[in-house]
């Protein structure tokens, strides 16, 4: 057998070991602070859900609800849509004086790629 070949063949081994030890390691370091965070803290990071929407779909307004059901604290829903003339806006007007959590935006036409992308980008912005 050729040593350099062993010698290679060991190398790559070993860092294929390398690897595994790390990603196992940073796993085990995100386990153990996830259990040591204290639910009772006054940790609370914002959290926005992007929905990016077209239409007035059957169950748009069950689906919303089931969003606006967290009870989360620092929690809110942002629904993109792509103009003033679509027709779940009625939808969104109803649950947004239910609750203000719910809030919209219109995202516009997309000229570059997928409108359910531009909508997505437009929600986050």
């Amino acid at each position: 057998m050729n040593p350099g070949g062993a010698l290679i063949g060991l190398v790559v081994v070993g860092l294929t070991a390398l690897q595994w030890a790390i990603a196992g390691w940073a796993r085990w370091r995100s386990v153990d602070r996830a259990a040591r965070v204290d639910s009772s803290s006054n940790l609370n990071p914002r959290c926005l859900v992007v929905i990016p929407s077209k239409g007035a779909a059957p169950d748009l307004e069950r689906n919303l609800r089931a969003h606006l059901k967290q009870s989360y604290f620092n929690y809110r829903v942002m629904v993109a849509v792509e103009s003033e003339q679509d027709p779940g806006l009625p939808v969104l007007r109803t649950l947004r004086a239910e609750d203000a959590r719910l809030d919209w935006v219109v995202a516009g036409w997309a000229t570059e790629g997928c409108q359910q992308n531009h909508n997505m980008i437009a929600g986050i912005r």
